[in-house]
């Protein structure tokens, strides 16, 4: 993550053993301005090949666990593609980039 830019996110553990989190953990943390500009990298930059970045976009798009989050409240006509994380201790995110009708990405 350094190599994109990122001096924030704090990764230690890998799968799964990075999904036990406890109250006031600092293991495998980062702020939301920090995962949004990560992903807009991802998805709009050329770190991963065109290939690699839109097979990306598409997962995001056709993914189902954020129907009644984000994506809930966009209106129609916007395309949205996310990825939602429950954790053990109660913590719940949605990552989501989303295009208006005018192509206008938001992260």
């Amino acid at each position: 993550m350094r190599e994109i830019g990122d001096t924030v996110k704090n990764t230690e553990r890998f799968e799964p053993e990075l999904n036990e989190v406890y109250s006031g953990d600092t293991h495998d943390t980062s702020t939301q301005k920090t995962l949004a500009a990560s992903l807009q990298v991802f998805t709009l930059g050329d770190v991963l090949s065109s290939e690699k970045r839109d097979l990306l976009i598409d997962w995001m798009k056709r993914n189902t666990t954020g129907d009644n989050l984000i994506r809930a409240g966009v209106p129609g006509g916007w395309e949205v593609a996310d990825k939602t994380c429950s954790e053990s201790y109660g913590t719940r995110n949605d990552i989501t980039i989303v295009w208006s009708p005018n192509n206008c990405d938001t992260f």
